[in-house]
């Protein structure tokens, strides 16, 4: 990770394929933060380290 880079997050999504259809996928979205809010009525669902599985 770059020096000036603090922290890091991760989105959460579904992949999938539709029959000769190339891979698609979707970004899972939830009611707005308090910062997000004043933009957009809904934003990306944002997960802790903790929450994603280690690899």
């Amino acid at each position: 990770m770059p020096s000036n880079v603090t922290s890091q997050f991760a989105l959460d999504h579904v992949c999938y394929e539709i029959g000769r259809l190339p891979g698609s996928f979707a970004i899972l979205t939830t009611t707005p933060n308090d910062l997000v809010a004043p933009i957009h009525n809904r934003m990306p669902v944002i997960l802790t380290a903790e929450s994603v599985p280690s690899r």
